[in-house]
């Protein structure tokens, strides 16, 4: 009995320190952004006619960034006019200029021919991530977007909560 006891005892001490490693080293892991836009058609994404740009603020043309715009310089295809100005510049992408590019912040349209001034006016450090979409799948998010689109996601308020402070 007494022997019973003291090899269930070794085998805890032993066993607890693994599966307490196991479980450290999942939440350490990386995880990856899925970008998801829905179709209503059943496409693999190699039938999918789309090129889409995904810039973070870990992307390392953007961590120095002073403009919203300015993160968006690595970026092929895409050219900015509005020289001279820090904000409120507009976007080129595949040969369209401001009327042919659709910009986008949480999923509302910015730019207007109708409006007197146009441009983005985004605070880098505001913005979490930045999504360039070229091509026919641009329809996707509208009308206007005969170039492409440009869709700025702002970060929320959970972004600046460390995760132990974040309730869901």
């Amino acid at each position: 009995m007494y022997m019973n006891v003291i090899r269930t005892v070794i085998c805890t001490l032993i066993i607890v320190p693994v599966g307490l490693q196991a479980a450290t080293s999942h939440s350490s892991m990386a995880k990856d952004t899925i970008t998801i836009v829905a179709t209503g058609n059943q496409n693999t994404v190699f039938e999918t006619p789309s090129m889409v740009s995904v810039v973070t603020n870990d992307t390392p043309w953007s961590q120095n960034a002073v403009t919203s715009a300015g993160m968006l310089k690595g970026v092929a295809g895409l050219s900015q006019t509005g020289a001279g100005r820090t904000n409120g510049q507009t976007f080129n992408l595949r040969g369209y200029d401001k009327s042919g590019v659709l910009v986008l912040v949480d999923g509302v349209r910015q730019l207007s021919d109708m409006a007197k001034s146009s441009g983005t006016y985004l605070d880098p450090a505001l913005v979490k991530r930045i999504e360039v979409v070229r091509g026919p799948n641009s329809s996707l998010y509208g009308s206007g977007g005969l170039g492409g689109v440009v869709d700025f996601r702002t970060a929320d308020a959970a972004d600046f909560l460390p995760p132990e402070r974040q309730t869901v």
